[in-house]
C-alpha cells in the first residue's frame, strides 16, 4: 500500500483529503505544521508528500529546502491558496512535482493527481 502524507493546518481540508485519499487505498497521515510533518517523514518515507505553504512555524517553502538537501526522491504535491506564478515556480524550484491552488480544489483533482504522481 502506498504512503501518502498530508501536511495542512486548515483541519477541515486535511481530514478531508485523508479520508479522500484513504477510501481510495493510500494508507495516509496528516501532519498540522511543519516540525510535526518532518517528523512523520524521517520516521517513514512517504510515496508521496502533499504539503501546504502557509503553515504555522515552519512553512512550506522551508520543507521543501530541507528535503532538498536531503535529497529525498519521492513527489511533492502543493496545496496552497496562492496560485501566483512567482509561488509555483519558487516550489517548483525546489523539488514540487505539482501545485493546486485551493480555490480551485476538487477532491476529484487531488485523486487524478496523486494517481499521475504515484499509481
Amino acid at each position: 500500500m502506498k504512503k501518502i502524507i498530508i501536511i495542512e493546518d486548515e483541519i477541515i481540508l486535511a481530514d478531508a483529503l485523508k479520508e479522500k485519499l484513504t477510501d481510495t487505498g493510500y494508507e495516509t497521515e496528516v501532519a498540522y505544521d511543519g516540525e510535526s510533518g518532518l517528523e512523520k517523514i524521517e520516521q517513514g518515507k512517504p510515496d508521496l508528500l502533499i504539503l501546504d505553504i502557509l503553515l504555522p512555524g515552519i512553512n512550506g517553502y522551508q520543507v521543501l529546502e530541507r528535503l532538498q538537501k536531503e535529497e529525498v526522491s519521492f513527489p511533492i504535491l502543493i496545496v496552497s491558496n496562492s496560485g501566483q506564478v512567482v509561488d509555483i515556480e519558487k516550489a517548483k524550484k525546489l523539488g514540487a512535482a505539482d501545485f493546486i491552488v485551493k480555490a480551485t480544489l476538487s477532491l476529484a483533482d487531488i485523486e487524478d493527481k496523486v494517481k499521475k504522481l504515484i499509481g
